[in-house]
């Protein structure tokens, strides 16, 4: 069934992170948005304040 459905949530977490920016990728068929309906993306890039998040 194609559509829109959502909004969703998910969680991530992490420590000793060596980077300041996450980059995230969709699973096939699935996409992000930050607000409801839209833009969407294939792929997320959340920026993290220290070493954990």
């Amino acid at each position: 069934m194609a559509g829109t459905y959502g909004p969703n949530t998910f969680t991530i977490s992490g420590t000793n992170l060596t980077t300041a920016i996450l980059p995230l990728g969709a699973l096939s068929g699935y996409q992000f948005a930050t607000t409801a309906g839209g833009p969407y993306s294939n792929s997320l890039s959340i920026a993290q304040p220290g070493n954990y998040i």
